[in-house]
């Protein structure tokens, strides 16, 4: 692809106009005053920068050695492209068209350019892996036509530490790894859709009040629902799958509480505002995703781990049983009043269950949602690992497959 052809593809997109605020060379590619390309078109080989989501732009980055951050822009949300003839031409314009679409997404309404009745029949990630590693001779061209990828579509994964996959490490700091149930229900997923890619959005320590108007993680809209509205639009018909897990780290709720006060004023304090944020969530995602497959789930309780501790502990672990329980009857009646299934991680947990007794190594007989806790989560571990509430790969593995189950 040259210079010439790079700028006609990118001025055929509605409202699209070229700019040159950097000089003369450079040719900036803006809709509604907002950029989404960017190149030197007399450079040779010609190096283009576009938009893409931050998850699906380290995808390409590892695949493709012409694809790197974008230089002097946000590295985060911006990929550069050498044009060196190891990527097809198609892929480009993919690439150029989804970073159009992206920022198209982020604008109002009323600034939106009408856009044609037919779009992209073969979306961006259904490219990325055109291109054999080894063994192939020919053209980009004649590669790519051996080599179809399926079409992309993606699984959107939002919540708190528990979509991210947190673990804690050796010396107890939690970290995100590659083994959360997002990860694995992923997995799980794509031996039956090849063309499916996962994008996490979710925030450790995120409440349903910080998912909606920011203050932890940094997300370019502002806070992770408007990230998640944002993909949503951009990749209307291609997201196949959202989940969810969000209210585990509202202030004092019943699901961390080790205290009988914290127990005692969570119900009265914090649930209704925590169910009337979760209401705004559910139903802002809906609306952007209208009949995009949607899965939520309730909650295990780390808190059960305090049986050990005596009687007092007894006592904490049967009534955070009967508040979780009725704080997921709660979760649920959200979901389902926005045609949302809900992954029952609860009983996956059996957190109900205080009989019969199971034996574990090193913690004697304990409950059987006791021994869950203990056995699936850090949460029973000796320092500097534990306690801690996340769960081990075997738990995250039990909540992948609770959504599984739910229809994900």
């Amino acid at each position: 692809m040259d210079g010439q052809e790079l700028r006609k593809q990118c001025l055929a997109l509605a409202g699209a106009g070229e700019e040159f605020p950097f000089g003369g060379e450079v040719s900036v590619f803006k809709v509604a005053g907002k950029m989404f390309a960017l190149c030197s078109l007399d450079d040779e080989p010609l190096q283009l920068s576009v938009k893409c989501q931050p998850d699906l732009a380290v995808q390409l980055r590892a695949g493709h050695p012409a694809i790197v951050p974008g230089y002097h822009l946000n590295k985060r949300h911006w990929n550069t492209i050498t044009l060196d003839g190891s990527l097809p031409d198609q892929m480009v314009s993919e690439m150029i068209v989804d970073s159009y679409d992206l920022v198209v997404a982020s604008l109002p309404k009323a600034r939106r350019p009408k856009l044609p009745a037919m779009r992209r029949v073969v979306p961006v990630l259904a490219l990325t892996g055109l291109l054999a590693a080894g063994g192939c001779s020919g053209p980009a061209g004649s590669q790519a036509a051996r080599h179809k990828s399926p079409p992309a579509s993606y699984y959107l994964a939002l919540g708190d530490s528990l979509a991210r996959g947190v673990q804690p490490d050796a010396s107890g700091t939690s970290v995100k790894t590659a083994q959360g149930y997002a990860d694995q229900l992923y997995a799980l997923l794509h031996r039956k859709q090849p063309g499916l890619r996962l994008v996490k959005l979710g925030c450790t320590g995120e409440t349903t009040a910080t998912m909606i108007h920011g203050g932890i993680c940094s997300y370019p809209g502002g806070s992770q629902l408007a990230d998640a509205l944002t993909f949503l639009r951009a990749h209307r018909s291609r997201v196949t799958l959202v989940t969810l897990d969000i209210g585990a780290n509202d202030p004092e709720t019943c699901l961390t509480a080790t205290s009988l006060g914290a127990l005692a004023s969570c119900g009265v304090r914090f649930v209704p505002r925590a169910i009337a944020n979760l209401k705004t969530i559910v139903a802002r995602l809906r609306q952007a995703g209208r009949h995009v497959r949607m899965v939520a789930m309730n909650y295990y309780l780390p808190a059960l781990a305090e049986w050990r501790n005596g009687l007092t502990g007894r006592l904490l672990a049967r009534l955070g049983e009967l508040a979780t329980n009725g704080y997921n009857t709660l979760l649920t009646n959200v979901y389902r009043d926005y045609a949302v299934r809900v992954a029952n991680v609860s009983g996956a947990f059996h957190t109900s269950d205080f009989s019969p007794d199971v034996r574990l190594p090193g913690l004697g007989s304990l409950p059987r949602n006791v021994a869950a806790v203990c056995h699936w989560t850090w949460e029973c571990a000796s320092s500097p690992r534990g306690p801690n509430q996340h769960p081990n790969q075997a738990g995250y593995q039990a909540i992948a497959r609770a959504f599984l189950a739910a229809g994900a």
